[in-house]
Formats: C-alpha cells, sequence, structure tokens
C-alpha cells in the first residue's frame, strides 16, 4: 500500500493584555485537554506553537503546563516552532523588529526547550516574499503558508503534497503548504472521512507529505468544539485512527521530514492570507489601513516609535523600551475579521498603553521627559501634513487637513489614548441585521461570562430599532471637530447620524499655526466657509503646558459675511471613556462643568466652560460578528459642546475651555 507522511502542527495565541478569564478558559477547554489527549498517543508526532505572551501566563498561572510540553519535546513526540515573540504581523513591523521579536522567542524556546527551533509560524499565514529573506537571517530554516497562497503561484492540488524552497536576494526558506481539505475536516468530520482523504490522494511509488497547520484553538474553545472534539471524543478517536494506520500513514515532525524528504523544487509564493483573511483584507493585508484610518493611526504611531527607540542605538533603556514596543505589536488590534479584532477597545488600548509606554523610556533616555514640544510632519503616510505636541504629561495629534481634528490625546502618565474610538462603519455582516425575522442574536460583547444577554435586553435591543443600531459615520470619529448646526436639532438625531452639515468645516482644511510660549505649546486652526447665506470664519487655539495635565480650547467664530446667522455650533468630542450611565443619550443645557468618571481606565475628564453651554452626550456602539454570533460593542463617548448662535454680520462669539484629565 502506498506510504505517505503526515505532518501536523497546531499554533495557540491569546492577545496581549487579553482579559484573565479568556486565558483560563483556552486553557482549560482547549490548550491542557489537547496535550493530556496528545500524550496517550505517543506514536502521534506534532508541530506545536504557542505565542510568547501565551507560553508567558502559562509559566506564570500554569507552570504544569510548560513541564508537559518539555517532557513531549524531550520523547520526540513534539517539535517547539518560533514566531514573533508577541505574534506580530511580519510583514507590517520593521526589519529589525522582526528580526529581534524572532530571536527572542528562539532564544526563548532553546532555553526552556533544550532545543533551538527550526520552523516559524507565520502570523495568520501572512506572507510576502522578501520575508524569505528575513525568516533566513533570522535563522529559521522551515514556515508553513495555506495551499491557496502555492495555488496563486499557479500551482495544481497535486502539486502541494511535500515542501519547497523559496527565496528572496539569495537567502533561502523551505515553505510547507497546509491543506485546506485537511484544515476544513479536522475537526469538525469523522475522522474516518480524513483517513479517507489521506488514502485517496496517496500514491505508490511516490512518498508524498500532507500537511495540517491551523489553530489550536479549533479544539475545544471555538463554538461547541469542546463537546465535540473532547467529550464525544474526537480527538481520542482521531488519534486512535492514525496509530491504527500506523503501517502506512508515517507521522513525523516537520525537521524530520526535512532530514529525510528531498524539496520538491523551488517556488516564489506572491503575497497572500488564508482565505477568509484575503476577503476581509481585499487581497492584500495592509489594504486594512485603507479601509480603516484608525488601524493606520495605530500602525503609524508604532513605526514612529519603533524608529525612536532604533535611534537609541542599544542599552538597558532600549532593551526595556524594545519590550514594550513588542508587545504593541502584536496582530490582533490591527486587523478586524469574525473575531472582532480592533473593533474591541481592550486590544487597542493595550496597542497604544504600551506604544506609550514605550515611547516614555526612550524620551527618557535620550533627553529626559519632554516639557513642550511639537513637529509638523505627515506621520500616518497620507500625504497631509499633521501637528504632534508633546509635553510630559499630555500629546496629542491634530490633522489640519480633516477639519483640524485631533486624532490622538495621550495621558502620558497612564499611557492611554484618550482618543481611541472606532467609526462606525457598514461591514458585510451588517446585512443579517437587515431584516428583523432573521435578526441572528445580539449580545453584549462586554460580559464577562460571554453569555447573550437576557430576553428582556434582546426585545429592548430590537424595540431600538435596527436603524439605530446600523447607523453610521460619514467621516472618522475625531475630536475638535467643528458643526454648524441647525438650532432645533436634537441629542438623539445627533447621535443617530440624522442630520445636515450647515457649513463644511468638519470635513475640509483649515490653516494652522504653531506657537511655543512660557511652558507650552499652542495650535491655532482656522478656516472661513460660506454657509446660512453668509459666511463664516472659525478660529480655534489648543494649548498644553508641560507639568499640567489639562488641555485649553479657545474659540472665535465670526461672521465675515453680509447677512445674519443663526444656527447650533458644536464642538465635538470623541472619547474612549466609559461612564456609569453609557448606554443613555442625554442633553443637559446651561452646564458650566462636566465630568466623565471612566470605568474602563480608572479616571476622570472635566470640562470647566468659561460659558454656560448645552451638553450632548451620545454613546458609539458597533455591531461586530464572531464566531459566538453577533455582538453590541460599546466604542466610546461622544460628547458635543454646543451653543446656539445669533450673529449679525461682524459679529464674533468668543468661548473656551478647559479638558483636565485626572485620578
Amino acid at each position: 500500500m502506498a506510504k505517505i507522511k503526515l505532518l501536523m502542527a497546531f499554533h495557540c495565541h491569546q492577545p496581549v493584555d487579553n482579559f484573565d478569564h479568556v486565558f483560563h478558559r483556552a486553557y482549560e477547554k482547549s490548550y491542557l485537554p489537547f496535550i493530556d489527549v496528545l500524550k496517550r498517543h505517543p506514536k502521534v508526532k506534532v508541530a506545536l506553537h504557542y505565542s510568547g505572551c501565551l507560553l508567558d501566563w502559562c509559566m506564570k498561572n500554569k507552570p504544569e503546563f510548560i513541564k508537559l510540553l518539555k517532557a513531549l519535546v524531550k520523547s520526540g513526540q513534539a517539535e517547539m516552532m518560533t514566531g514573533g515573540y508577541y505574534e506580530p504581523i511580519l510583514s507590517i513591523i520593521p526589519d529589525r523588529d522582526k528580526r529581534g521579536q524572532i530571536r527572542l522567542m528562539s532564544d526563548y524556546l532553546e532555553k526552556t526547550f533544550g532545543s533551538k527551533p527550526r520552523g516559524l509560524w507565520l502570523t495568520e499565514r501572512v506572507w510576502e516574499p522578501y520575508l524569505a529573506k528575513v525568516l533566513h537571517e533570522a535563522g529559521v530554516e522551515y514556515t508553513i503558508a495555506d495551499d491557496s497562497h502555492f495555488f496563486l503561484s499557479g500551482m495544481q492540488e497535486d502539486q502541494t503534497y511535500g515542501y519547497y524552497v523559496t527565496e528572496s536576494e539569495g537567502k533561502p526558506v523551505k515553505i510547507f503548504p497546509s491543506l485546506k481539505t485537511l484544515r476544513y475536516s479536522m475537526p469538525f468530520k469523522a475522522p474516518e472521512e480524513t483517513i479517507g482523504f489521506l488514502k485517496s490522494a496517496a500514491r505508490e511509488g511516490e512518498e508524498r507529505l500532507f500537511v495540517f497547520g491551523d489553530d489550536g484553538e479549533k479544539f475545544g474553545l471555538w463554538p461547541h468544539t469542546y463537546t465535540w472534539v473532547y467529550e464525544r471524543g474526537w480527538l481520542e478517536n482521531f488519534f486512535s485512527a492514525l496509530e491504527a494506520n500506523s503501517d502506512w500513514i508515517n507521522m513525523c515532525t516537520f525537521s524530520e521530514a526535512l532530514d529525510t524528504v528531498e524539496p520538491k523544487g523551488r517556488v516564489y509564493l506572491p503575497c497572500a492570507s488564508y482565505s477568509e483573511m484575503m476577503e476581509w483584507s481585499s487581497g492584500y493585508f495592509n489594504t486594512m489601513f485603507t479601509k480603516y484610518p484608525e488601524a493606520n493611526s495605530m500602525h503609524k504611531r508604532m513605526l514612529m516609535v519603533s524608529e525612536k527607540i532604533a535611534r537609541l542605538q542599544g542599552g538597558p533603556a532600549a532593551e526595556e523600551a524594545l519590550h514594550e514596543l513588542y508587545k504593541s505589536q502584536c496582530n490582533c488590534g490591527y486587523w478586524h475579521g469574525v473575531f472582532g479584532g480592533f473593533y474591541l477597545y481592550h486590544l487597542r488600548a493595550s496597542i497604544y498603553h504600551h506604544l506609550l509606554m514605550a515611547e516614555g523610556i526612550a524620551d527618557e533616555a535620550k533627553a529626559g521627559k519632554a516639557q513642550a514640544e511639537y513637529a509638523v510632519l505627515d506621520y500616518d503616510d497620507d500625504g497631509h501634513e499633521e501637528v504632534i505636541v508633546a509635553t510630559d504629561r499630555l500629546s496629542y495629534i491634530i490633522s489640519p487637513r480633516q477639519g483640524g481634528g485631533m486624532i490622538e490625546l495621550d495621558d502620558r502618565k497612564k499611557c492611554v489614548n484618550i482618543l481611541n474610538v472606532m467609526s462606525r462603519r457598514p461591514e458585510p455582516h451588517h446585512e443579517k441585521l437587515k431584516d428583523v425575522e432573521a435578526q441572528v442574536l445580539v449580545r453584549d460583547g462586554d460580559d464577562d461570562d460571554g453569555q447573550p444577554q437576557s430576553i428582556h435586553d434582546i426585545i429592548k435591543v430590537k424595540e431600538r430599532g435596527l436603524e439605530q443600531l446600523l447607523a453610521y459615520d460619514d467621516l472618522r470619529r475625531m475630536s475638535l471637530a467643528d458643526h454648524i448646526l441647525e438650532t432645533g436639532l436634537t441629542a438623539e438625531r445627533f447621535s443617530n447620524n440624522d442630520y445636515v452639515e450647515r457649513a463644511d468645516f468638519v470635513a475640509e482644511a483649515y490653516a494652522h499655526k504653531e506657537d511655543k510660549e512660557r511652558g507650552g505649546v499652542s495650535v491655532t486652526l482656522s478656516r472661513t466657509s460660506a454657509t446660512l447665506g453668509t459666511k463664516l470664519k472659525v478660529e480655534k487655539t489648543v494649548t498644553a503646558y508641560a507639568g499640567k495635565a489639562t488641555l485649553h480650547v479657545r474659540y472665535e467664530i465670526k461672521n465675515v459675511g453680509k447677512k445674519k446667522a443663526v444656527c447650533r455650533f458644536g464642538s465635538e468630542y470623541n472619547l474612549s471613556v466609559r461612564p456609569p450611565d453609557a448606554e443613555a443619550v442625554k442633553a443637559l443645557s446651561d452646564q458650566k462643568k462636566y465630568t466623565f468618571q471612566d470605568e474602563w481606565n480608572d479616571m476622570a475628564l472635566t470640562f470647566a466652560f468659561e460659558d454656560k453651554v448645552d451638553i450632548w452626550q451620545c454613546p458609539i456602539f458597533t455591531i461586530s460578528d464572531s464566531e459566538g454570533g453577533m455582538e453590541k460593542n460599546y466604542q466610546g463617548m461622544c460628547l458635543v459642546v454646543s451653543a446656539c448662535l445669533s450673529l449679525q454680520p461682524g459679529d464674533t462669539y468668543k468661548t473656551g475651555w478647559a479638558m483636565a484629565v485626572g485620578t
């Protein structure tokens, strides 16, 4: 009978700073039971990859699990695969950080498990051709990509039963194709079906390799899989079936295959990922940064901090900063797919936290904390300059081109981006919600137990209406956005994006001027726009001072036209805060002071106004798909500071306020 080799790789990962109960649940439902079953089947050999952040958690909370893995490696039943330590998408981080993260992981594995890893798990299977050189230089001999990568290079299915060599600039690496048939049958089909596929694809006189490489969480953590895989015995039965057919199925590690089987030839794979990611990213991962400017801002901020650390040229501070930077490169908050990705606030918050930690360490190492400075540069690579201001307590980024809006506001002490909010955009899965009769269950994505909402809450969501759940934003949500609105507009209509702008201040470019003053930096932005049959000039000045966690904002709105202007002026702030009353749309009149108590970051934001103003508080929700169903995710709070104006030609409305960040 024709003989084959079966190679299996299982990848396990939890994001940096993910909730501790998620780690525990994944461990109890997937990681531990999988290894317990594997131990009982010594003929079954596997490659295992655990991200560094997951291994760190295990080392701290479940050290006995590390001992189990050591025993498997020592017996030759398992080999460990390296990767970027904190599971970055390798193609989107600088080459120096690629090499650094891989070295960090490889050194850890060699020290902990006693052997140097030869293979690398490719995060989200995102491949770009030049990665071959980087992997080679980092000491990697092989990696795994999906068979769909190979099909894109012109191969047929029969050609994917082996491994190949690829190279970049003469630096080679071996690459194994992971078969879709196996990924879709394990563990979702009966073991006999997988055995039957292997038997049908075997060829007499040709030793074929069949590769499975996929997420370990499929085995127990994905919905309904724990019952199927463990309680009903799928994994036990599958491993038993492999052993029962060991006369023709040779289970070996990838390293053993490299040492005993010749490569089938040379291959050059195009930029690709697994098929679902290709759909989500429109065919190329970096398109995420085009579709979602919030992800692009995080990514380009990360590149900026990486460059700042690189200029330190080594030393203890650079090493400390690098670890924080590497944590900020964890992939999960940079993209969106079926699992929520950057629509989950805590993933974005983790990225910014470690970025700001890294930046703070680098700044102190270089010349002490910045007292008050600014720079004008195109940091996000959109072809337009932004203004970046930094003091020792606050830093912020303003986009003059985008309505003079503020993209980022950082509390450098707490390492929190206070403007870390996602906009509401149409997503393909929203089509499921448009037919009320076919509406799938909506559950609260913030529930600690991950269980559906009560029937009462589901009814309340439905009564609220799909129009409100699926309201979309015309522009990216920023702060310091200027609105000219009708005087009768309500907070509810504003929250639902059910209104018309009466001028173009919110979307068009502002002139800008920066000034260093005693102990601080001011940025003044101005624009004149035709509106309401006349012209209005808006001038706003933002000032931050060294040593103070307060942002000062001043407005002057002048009627420079020939007719009277009657309108509501509103200055919009989108804040990544969760006050106790986060669900409610509120409208308050004649306010002189307003405070948010933020439950997320244990801090307070206080607005103190020179004049009485109206306040609208509008919660921001998005709807995400997931393996467990549709989720309603709270993103943050939109605060609109507004006043009704009646300006004769030549009249000027002047006002201002301070926004203080406190504990």
